[in-house]
Protein backbone atom coordinates (compact mmCIF):
# COMPACT_ATOMS: atom_id res chain seq x y z
CA UNK A 1 0.00 0.00 0.00
CA UNK A 2 2.99 2.64 0.95
CA UNK A 3 4.25 1.64 -2.18
CA UNK A 4 1.54 2.45 -4.16
CA UNK A 5 0.92 5.72 -2.74
CA UNK A 6 4.12 6.75 -3.55
CA UNK A 7 3.77 5.88 -6.86
CA UNK A 8 0.57 7.50 -7.36
CA UNK A 9 2.52 11.14 -5.64
CA UNK A 10 5.20 10.71 -7.77
CA UNK A 11 2.64 10.28 -10.64
CA UNK A 12 0.55 13.50 -9.70
CA UNK A 13 3.65 15.49 -9.77
CA UNK A 14 4.70 14.54 -12.99
CA UNK A 15 1.37 14.99 -14.36
CA UNK A 16 1.60 18.72 -13.18
CA UNK A 17 4.83 19.42 -15.15
CA UNK A 18 4.43 21.40 -18.46
CA UNK A 19 4.40 19.39 -21.35
CA UNK A 20 4.98 22.86 -23.59
CA UNK A 21 7.98 22.33 -25.06
CA UNK A 22 10.34 25.60 -25.39
CA UNK A 23 10.82 26.71 -28.49
CA UNK A 24 13.70 26.47 -30.81
CA UNK A 25 16.14 28.93 -32.54
CA UNK A 26 13.98 30.03 -35.81
CA UNK A 27 17.58 29.43 -37.81
CA UNK A 28 17.21 32.31 -39.53
CA UNK A 29 16.40 36.22 -39.61
CA UNK A 30 12.90 36.58 -38.38
CA UNK A 31 10.68 40.14 -39.41
CA UNK A 32 7.83 41.54 -37.46
CA UNK A 33 5.88 43.77 -39.89
CA UNK A 34 3.26 46.10 -39.52
CA UNK A 35 3.26 47.09 -36.36
CA UNK A 36 2.96 49.91 -33.82
CA UNK A 37 6.60 49.93 -31.96
CA UNK A 38 6.63 50.80 -28.34
CA UNK A 39 9.90 51.04 -27.35
CA UNK A 40 10.31 51.64 -23.86
CA UNK A 41 13.22 53.89 -24.75
CA UNK A 42 14.02 56.80 -22.25
CA UNK A 43 11.77 58.92 -23.96
CA UNK A 44 9.48 56.57 -24.54
CA UNK A 45 9.29 56.45 -28.57
CA UNK A 46 6.35 55.42 -30.32
CA UNK A 47 7.22 54.00 -33.88
CA UNK A 48 3.79 53.27 -35.87
CA UNK A 49 3.55 51.19 -39.32
CA UNK A 50 6.94 49.68 -38.41
CA UNK A 51 8.96 46.31 -38.75
CA UNK A 52 11.20 44.97 -36.42
CA UNK A 53 13.89 42.92 -37.63
CA UNK A 54 15.69 40.29 -35.46
CA UNK A 55 18.84 38.45 -36.31
CA UNK A 56 19.85 34.71 -35.78
CA UNK A 57 21.64 35.79 -32.57
CA UNK A 58 18.22 36.40 -30.97
CA UNK A 59 18.91 40.35 -31.10
CA UNK A 60 16.82 42.92 -32.12
CA UNK A 61 18.68 44.44 -35.54
CA UNK A 62 16.88 47.15 -36.87
CA UNK A 63 13.52 48.87 -36.79
CA UNK A 64 12.53 50.24 -40.42
CA UNK A 65 8.81 51.33 -42.01
CA UNK A 66 6.67 48.32 -42.51
CA UNK A 67 7.20 49.20 -46.10
CA UNK A 68 10.78 48.97 -45.78
CA UNK A 69 10.58 45.48 -44.32
CA UNK A 70 12.87 42.80 -45.75
CA UNK A 71 10.81 40.09 -47.96
CA UNK A 72 13.19 37.57 -49.11
CA UNK A 73 15.06 34.67 -46.99
CA UNK A 74 12.82 36.08 -43.96
CA UNK A 75 10.62 34.34 -41.54
CA UNK A 76 8.17 37.12 -41.49
CA UNK A 77 5.13 37.79 -38.97
CA UNK A 78 2.56 39.98 -39.98
CA UNK A 79 1.56 41.89 -36.82
CA UNK A 80 -1.62 43.36 -38.99
CA UNK A 81 -1.43 46.59 -37.26
CA UNK A 82 -0.74 45.44 -33.24
CA UNK A 83 1.31 46.90 -31.07
CA UNK A 84 4.36 45.30 -29.61
CA UNK A 85 5.69 46.32 -26.69
CA UNK A 86 9.12 44.77 -24.26
CA UNK A 87 8.14 41.68 -22.30
CA UNK A 88 7.46 41.81 -18.75
CA UNK A 89 9.81 41.37 -15.88
CA UNK A 90 8.77 39.20 -12.73
CA UNK A 91 10.73 41.09 -9.99
CA UNK A 92 11.28 38.90 -6.68
CA UNK A 93 9.58 36.27 -7.36
CA UNK A 94 9.70 32.83 -6.03
CA UNK A 95 8.39 31.49 -9.79
CA UNK A 96 10.34 28.02 -10.45
CA UNK A 97 11.18 27.23 -7.21
CA UNK A 98 7.68 26.19 -6.07
CA UNK A 99 4.98 24.52 -7.44
CA UNK A 100 2.25 23.27 -5.39
CA UNK A 101 2.63 24.61 -1.64
CA UNK A 102 0.95 21.80 -0.45
CA UNK A 103 3.43 19.52 -1.84
CA UNK A 104 6.69 20.02 0.12
CA UNK A 105 8.78 18.16 -2.76
CA UNK A 106 7.85 20.77 -4.95
CA UNK A 107 8.80 23.71 -2.70
CA UNK A 108 12.79 24.58 -3.17
CA UNK A 109 12.22 28.37 -2.31
CA UNK A 110 14.36 28.49 1.51
CA UNK A 111 17.52 26.81 2.69
CA UNK A 112 18.85 25.80 6.13
CA UNK A 113 20.96 28.77 8.37
CA UNK A 114 20.49 32.40 8.32
CA UNK A 115 23.59 32.99 6.60
CA UNK A 116 23.62 31.75 3.17
CA UNK A 117 24.39 33.96 -0.10
CA UNK A 118 26.20 31.06 -1.99
CA UNK A 119 22.98 29.33 -2.63
CA UNK A 120 21.92 30.55 -6.35
CA UNK A 121 18.09 30.66 -7.06
CA UNK A 122 18.82 29.64 -10.85
CA UNK A 123 20.19 26.33 -9.94
CA UNK A 124 16.85 25.09 -8.42
CA UNK A 125 14.34 26.39 -10.89
CA UNK A 126 11.96 24.12 -12.14
CA UNK A 127 12.26 24.09 -15.68
CA UNK A 128 9.31 21.96 -16.64
CA UNK A 129 7.45 24.15 -13.72
CA UNK A 130 3.69 24.90 -15.33
CA UNK A 131 3.69 28.28 -13.66
CA UNK A 132 6.03 29.48 -16.10
CA UNK A 133 3.71 28.66 -19.19
CA UNK A 134 1.01 30.05 -17.36
CA UNK A 135 3.02 33.36 -16.34
CA UNK A 136 4.01 33.48 -19.95
CA UNK A 137 0.76 33.72 -21.62
CA UNK A 138 0.32 37.12 -19.71
CA UNK A 139 3.40 38.50 -21.37
CA UNK A 140 5.57 37.76 -18.17
CA UNK A 141 9.02 36.27 -20.64
CA UNK A 142 11.59 36.91 -17.69
CA UNK A 143 11.87 36.97 -14.36
CA UNK A 144 13.96 38.03 -11.41
CA UNK A 145 14.03 35.06 -8.63
CA UNK A 146 14.38 35.47 -5.10
CA UNK A 147 15.48 32.73 -2.78
CA UNK A 148 14.20 32.89 0.97
CA UNK A 149 14.53 32.26 4.41
CA UNK A 150 17.70 33.10 7.14
CA UNK A 151 18.84 36.41 7.45
CA UNK A 152 21.21 36.62 4.19
CA UNK A 153 18.82 34.31 2.03
CA UNK A 154 21.11 33.92 -1.20
CA UNK A 155 21.72 35.25 -4.51
CA UNK A 156 19.13 36.29 -6.57
CA UNK A 157 18.86 35.33 -10.30
CA UNK A 158 17.55 36.55 -13.92
CA UNK A 159 15.74 33.75 -15.91
CA UNK A 160 14.13 33.88 -19.40
CA UNK A 161 10.74 31.98 -18.85
CA UNK A 162 12.03 29.58 -22.22
CA UNK A 163 14.72 26.67 -22.17
CA UNK A 164 14.83 22.94 -21.53
CA UNK A 165 17.28 23.31 -18.52
CA UNK A 166 18.36 25.69 -16.06
CA UNK A 167 21.11 26.59 -18.16
CA UNK A 168 18.88 27.55 -21.38
CA UNK A 169 16.86 29.74 -18.95
CA UNK A 170 19.54 31.63 -16.71
CA UNK A 171 20.55 35.06 -17.62
CA UNK A 172 22.07 36.33 -15.03
CA UNK A 173 23.36 33.87 -12.07
CA UNK A 174 24.73 36.45 -9.64
CA UNK A 175 22.27 39.38 -9.68
CA UNK A 176 22.54 40.43 -6.08
CA UNK A 177 22.15 39.03 -2.55
CA UNK A 178 18.92 39.41 -0.63
CA UNK A 179 19.06 40.43 3.10
CA UNK A 180 15.83 40.30 4.92
CA UNK A 181 17.06 43.55 7.02
CA UNK A 182 15.94 43.13 10.59
CA UNK A 183 13.39 45.29 12.31
CA UNK A 184 14.45 48.52 14.03
CA UNK A 185 12.22 49.46 16.28
CA UNK A 186 10.00 47.59 18.93
CA UNK A 187 6.48 47.06 18.35
CA UNK A 188 3.77 46.63 20.93
CA UNK A 189 0.86 44.83 19.94
CA UNK A 190 -1.75 42.24 21.22
CA UNK A 191 0.15 39.12 19.93
CA UNK A 192 3.67 40.54 21.13
CA UNK A 193 4.65 38.36 23.44
CA UNK A 194 8.55 40.19 24.31
CA UNK A 195 8.74 43.41 26.04
CA UNK A 196 10.52 46.06 24.29
CA UNK A 197 13.72 45.89 26.38
CA UNK A 198 13.30 42.29 24.89
CA UNK A 199 12.90 43.52 21.17
CA UNK A 200 15.73 45.90 21.70
CA UNK A 201 18.07 43.16 22.65
CA UNK A 202 16.87 40.82 19.91
CA UNK A 203 17.31 44.25 17.60
CA UNK A 204 20.69 44.89 18.35
CA UNK A 205 22.48 41.16 18.35
CA UNK A 206 20.67 41.19 14.75
CA UNK A 207 22.00 43.83 13.16
CA UNK A 208 25.34 42.97 15.02
CA UNK A 209 25.13 40.17 13.08
CA UNK A 210 24.72 41.18 9.93
CA UNK A 211 27.43 43.71 10.25
CA UNK A 212 29.93 41.03 11.50
CA UNK A 213 29.44 38.39 8.39
CA UNK A 214 29.67 41.65 5.82
CA UNK A 215 32.77 42.42 7.89
CA UNK A 216 34.14 38.68 7.81
CA UNK A 217 33.26 38.74 3.92
CA UNK A 218 35.36 41.48 3.30
CA UNK A 219 37.78 40.46 5.28
CA UNK A 220 38.25 37.22 3.17
CA UNK A 221 37.91 39.01 0.15
CA UNK A 222 40.79 41.68 0.74
CA UNK A 223 42.96 38.46 2.07
CA UNK A 224 42.49 36.05 -0.94
CA UNK A 225 43.05 39.21 -3.29
CA UNK A 226 46.69 39.63 -1.00
CA UNK A 227 47.40 36.21 -2.19
CA UNK A 228 46.56 34.00 1.02
CA UNK A 229 45.95 30.28 0.32
CA UNK A 230 43.62 30.05 3.30
CA UNK A 231 40.76 27.35 1.85
CA UNK A 232 37.76 28.68 -0.13
CA UNK A 233 34.63 30.04 1.30
CA UNK A 234 31.69 29.34 -0.63
CA UNK A 235 29.59 31.90 1.26
CA UNK A 236 31.94 34.59 0.70
CA UNK A 237 32.98 34.24 -2.63
CA UNK A 238 29.48 34.31 -4.20
CA UNK A 239 29.74 37.97 -1.66
CA UNK A 240 32.24 38.85 -4.06
CA UNK A 241 30.60 40.58 -6.62
CA UNK A 242 28.09 42.70 -3.99
CA UNK A 243 31.14 43.54 -2.43
CA UNK A 244 32.99 45.33 -5.83
CA UNK A 245 29.81 47.10 -6.49
CA UNK A 246 29.50 44.67 -9.72
CA UNK A 247 26.18 43.59 -8.39
CA UNK A 248 23.48 45.43 -6.02
CA UNK A 249 22.29 44.13 -2.67
CA UNK A 250 18.55 43.60 -2.20
CA UNK A 251 17.85 44.77 1.39
CA UNK A 252 14.07 43.49 2.14
CA UNK A 253 12.92 46.80 4.36
CA UNK A 254 9.31 48.06 5.12
CA UNK A 255 9.27 50.66 7.97
CA UNK A 256 10.98 53.74 7.32
CA UNK A 257 13.37 53.22 9.99
CA UNK A 258 14.47 49.89 8.21
CA UNK A 259 14.76 51.45 4.99
CA UNK A 260 16.87 54.50 6.61
CA UNK A 261 18.96 51.89 8.59
CA UNK A 262 19.35 49.50 5.70
CA UNK A 263 20.51 52.03 2.89
CA UNK A 264 22.88 54.12 5.77
CA UNK A 265 24.92 50.80 6.47
CA UNK A 266 25.30 49.99 2.91
CA UNK A 267 26.30 53.00 1.53
CA UNK A 268 28.77 53.49 3.99
CA UNK A 269 29.80 49.55 3.23
CA UNK A 270 30.20 50.72 0.07
CA UNK A 271 27.87 48.67 -1.69
CA UNK A 272 24.78 48.92 -4.22
CA UNK A 273 21.42 49.09 -2.21
CA UNK A 274 17.99 48.29 -3.44
CA UNK A 275 14.91 48.41 -1.19
CA UNK A 276 12.58 45.32 -1.53
CA UNK A 277 9.21 46.01 -0.05
CA UNK A 278 8.43 49.78 -0.50
CA UNK A 279 5.75 50.92 2.22
CA UNK A 280 8.39 53.10 4.21
CA UNK A 281 10.25 54.30 1.47
CA UNK A 282 8.71 57.24 0.82
CA UNK A 283 9.51 58.73 4.28
CA UNK A 284 12.92 58.36 3.02
CA UNK A 285 12.85 59.97 0.01
CA UNK A 286 15.72 62.54 0.45
CA UNK A 287 17.95 59.62 1.36
CA UNK A 288 17.07 57.55 -1.48
CA UNK A 289 17.03 60.24 -4.12
CA UNK A 290 20.55 61.61 -2.79
CA UNK A 291 22.07 57.78 -3.44
CA UNK A 292 20.10 56.64 -6.40
CA UNK A 293 18.83 53.71 -4.51
CA UNK A 294 16.07 52.45 -6.63
CA UNK A 295 12.48 50.49 -4.63
CA UNK A 296 11.34 47.03 -6.19
CA UNK A 297 7.45 47.43 -4.89
CA UNK A 298 6.16 43.84 -3.62
CA UNK A 299 2.50 44.58 -4.33
CA UNK A 300 -0.05 46.78 -5.26
CA UNK A 301 -3.30 44.95 -4.56
CA UNK A 302 -2.67 44.69 -0.88
CA UNK A 303 -4.07 45.68 2.26
CA UNK A 304 -2.51 48.84 3.88
CA UNK A 305 0.37 47.30 6.26
CA UNK A 306 -0.06 49.90 9.00
CA UNK A 307 -2.94 51.53 10.57
CA UNK A 308 -2.08 55.09 9.97
CA UNK A 309 -1.68 54.89 6.47
CA UNK A 310 -4.99 55.68 3.64
CA UNK A 311 -6.66 52.84 2.32
CA UNK A 312 -5.21 53.51 -0.90
CA UNK A 313 -1.93 53.97 -0.07
CA UNK A 314 -0.55 50.52 -2.11
CA UNK A 315 -2.28 51.87 -5.20
CA UNK A 316 -0.95 55.30 -4.88
CA UNK A 317 2.81 54.05 -4.02
CA UNK A 318 4.02 53.57 -7.31
CA UNK A 319 3.14 57.28 -8.61
CA UNK A 320 4.37 58.54 -5.00
CA UNK A 321 7.83 57.19 -5.79
CA UNK A 322 7.38 58.33 -9.53
CA UNK A 323 6.86 61.62 -7.98
CA UNK A 324 9.51 61.41 -5.59
CA UNK A 325 11.95 60.52 -8.55
CA UNK A 326 12.46 56.98 -7.24
CA UNK A 327 13.25 54.89 -9.91
CA UNK A 328 11.59 51.28 -9.27
CA UNK A 329 9.98 48.08 -10.33
CA UNK A 330 6.86 46.21 -9.30
CA UNK A 331 6.48 42.54 -8.21
CA UNK A 332 3.22 40.81 -7.14
CA UNK A 333 4.22 39.91 -3.38
CA UNK A 334 1.83 36.52 -4.00
CA UNK A 335 2.59 33.25 -4.54
CA UNK A 336 4.31 32.51 -8.15
CA UNK A 337 1.23 30.96 -9.62
CA UNK A 338 -0.35 34.80 -9.75
CA UNK A 339 2.57 36.52 -10.93
CA UNK A 340 0.81 36.11 -14.04
CA UNK A 341 -1.49 39.32 -12.82
CA UNK A 342 1.89 41.44 -12.76
CA UNK A 343 0.51 44.13 -15.53
CA UNK A 344 -2.87 43.87 -13.56
CA UNK A 345 -1.18 45.11 -10.69
CA UNK A 346 0.72 47.92 -12.78
CA UNK A 347 -2.42 48.81 -14.74
CA UNK A 348 -4.09 49.54 -10.81
CA UNK A 349 -1.01 52.13 -10.15
CA UNK A 350 -2.16 53.70 -13.23
CA UNK A 351 -5.65 54.02 -12.19
CA UNK A 352 -4.37 55.57 -8.93
CA UNK A 353 -1.87 58.51 -10.93
CA UNK A 354 1.58 56.44 -12.24
CA UNK A 355 1.63 57.82 -15.67
CA UNK A 356 1.05 54.95 -18.30
CA UNK A 357 4.35 54.87 -19.85
CA UNK A 358 6.18 54.81 -16.61
CA UNK A 359 3.57 51.79 -15.16
CA UNK A 360 4.74 49.97 -18.51
CA UNK A 361 9.04 50.46 -17.14
CA UNK A 362 8.21 49.48 -14.04
CA UNK A 363 7.55 45.97 -15.01
CA UNK A 364 10.25 45.98 -18.70
CA UNK A 365 12.90 48.67 -18.49
CA UNK A 366 13.33 49.81 -14.96
CA UNK A 367 13.15 45.65 -13.75
CA UNK A 368 15.57 44.60 -16.46
CA UNK A 369 17.76 47.73 -14.90
CA UNK A 370 17.55 46.70 -11.17
CA UNK A 371 17.83 42.98 -12.07
CA UNK A 372 21.44 44.10 -13.64
CA UNK A 373 20.57 43.12 -17.57
CA UNK A 374 19.27 46.73 -18.36
CA UNK A 375 21.48 46.65 -21.09
CA UNK A 376 20.02 43.12 -22.91
CA UNK A 377 16.27 43.44 -21.63
CA UNK A 378 13.16 46.04 -20.75
CA UNK A 379 13.09 48.18 -24.28
CA UNK A 380 12.97 47.59 -28.14
CA UNK A 381 15.87 49.15 -29.61
CA UNK A 382 18.62 47.89 -32.13
CA UNK A 383 21.55 45.68 -30.00
CA UNK A 384 19.02 44.05 -27.09
CA UNK A 385 17.44 40.63 -26.95
CA UNK A 386 14.42 40.24 -28.93
CA UNK A 387 11.91 39.30 -26.27
CA UNK A 388 8.42 41.05 -27.11
CA UNK A 389 5.17 40.94 -26.91
CA UNK A 390 2.07 41.37 -29.69
CA UNK A 391 -1.16 42.29 -28.24
CA UNK A 392 -4.09 44.44 -30.01
CA UNK A 393 -4.33 47.64 -27.17
CA UNK A 394 -3.07 48.16 -23.80
CA UNK A 395 -1.50 45.18 -22.26
CA UNK A 396 -2.23 46.38 -18.79
CA UNK A 397 -5.22 45.73 -20.06
CA UNK A 398 -7.56 42.91 -17.93
CA UNK A 399 -9.65 42.34 -21.54
CA UNK A 400 -6.22 42.56 -23.89
CA UNK A 401 -4.63 39.17 -24.41
CA UNK A 402 -0.95 38.43 -25.19
CA UNK A 403 -1.05 37.21 -29.28
CA UNK A 404 2.48 36.70 -29.95
CA UNK A 405 5.47 36.17 -27.98
CA UNK A 406 8.96 35.99 -28.46
CA UNK A 407 12.17 35.59 -26.09
CA UNK A 408 15.57 35.94 -27.59
CA UNK A 409 13.83 35.91 -31.55
CA UNK A 410 12.46 32.35 -30.90
CA UNK A 411 8.51 32.69 -31.02
CA UNK A 412 7.06 31.08 -27.86
CA UNK A 413 4.23 28.52 -27.90
CA UNK A 414 1.54 30.19 -25.47
CA UNK A 415 -0.56 27.08 -24.28
CA UNK A 416 -0.49 25.81 -21.04
CA UNK A 417 -2.59 23.58 -19.02
CA UNK A 418 -4.90 26.72 -18.34
CA UNK A 419 -6.04 27.39 -22.18
CA UNK A 420 -5.95 23.55 -22.72
CA UNK A 421 -9.06 23.73 -19.77
CA UNK A 422 -10.33 26.72 -21.30
CA UNK A 423 -10.92 24.75 -24.70
CA UNK A 424 -11.96 21.79 -23.00
CA UNK A 425 -14.76 23.26 -21.28
CA UNK A 426 -15.71 25.53 -24.59
CA UNK A 427 -16.18 22.42 -26.16
CA UNK A 428 -18.14 21.15 -23.41
CA UNK A 429 -20.71 24.00 -23.71
CA UNK A 430 -20.91 24.10 -26.96
CA UNK A 431 -21.71 20.90 -27.64
CA UNK A 432 -25.13 19.90 -28.79
CA UNK A 433 -27.21 18.95 -26.04
CA UNK A 434 -28.94 14.92 -25.80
Amino acid sequence: MKSFILTAALCSTALAQNSTAPSPAAGQVTCIRNVTVHTMDPAFTVIPDAAVVMGVDGRVERIVPAAQAPMDDVLTFDGQGRHLWPGFISSATTMGLIEVQQVRATDDRTEVGQFHPEVEAWVAVNPDSDLLAVARANGILGALVFPQGGRVSGTASMIRLNGWDTHDLVLRKDSGVIVRWPATEPTVQWWTRSTPDDQEKRISRELREVCEFFTRAKAYVAARDAGSTQIDDLRFERLRPVLTGKAPIYLEASSAGQVASAVTWAIAEGLKPVIVGGPGALEQADLLRAHEVPVIVVGVHRLPQWAHEAWDSPFTLPARLAEAGIRFSMATGDEPSNDRNLPHHAATAVAHGLPHDQAVAAITRDAAFIAGVGDQLGSIVPGMRATVILCSGDPLDVRTPVEAAWIDGRRLDLSNHQTRMLEKYRRKYEAPKP
